[in-house]
C-alpha cells in the first residue's frame, strides 16, 4: 500500500495535497477547489478522480513503491 502524508500548500486553488512516502519517484495527490482529486507523477499531471481512494489506487498502479513490513 503506497503511504501518503499531507503538507502545507500555498496555491490559491489547492485545499488539501498529500505526497507518496514510499514511492520510488514523486507522487502527489492534490484536492483542489473542485473537489476533485488530481494525480502528479513527478512533474506531469495524469489525470483527476473523484475521490482520494480512486486517486491512490491508479498512483499504486502506475508507479513503483516499496512496502515495509511490520509484525
Amino acid at each position: 500500500m503506497m503511504k501518503f502524508a499531507k503538507y502545507d500548500t500555498k496555491a490559491i486553488d489547492i485545499k488539501t495535497a498529500w505526497m507518496a512516502t514510499n514511492a520510488v519517484s514523486e507522487v502527489d495527490i492534490i484536492e483542489n477547489i473542485n473537489d476533485e482529486y488530481e494525480l502528479w507523477i513527478g512533474k506531469n499531471f495524469v489525470e483527476m478522480y473523484e475521490t482520494f481512494d480512486i486517486a491512490k489506487r491508479n498512483a499504486e498502479a502506475k508507479v513503483s513503491f516499496t512496502v515495509k513490513w511490520e509484525d
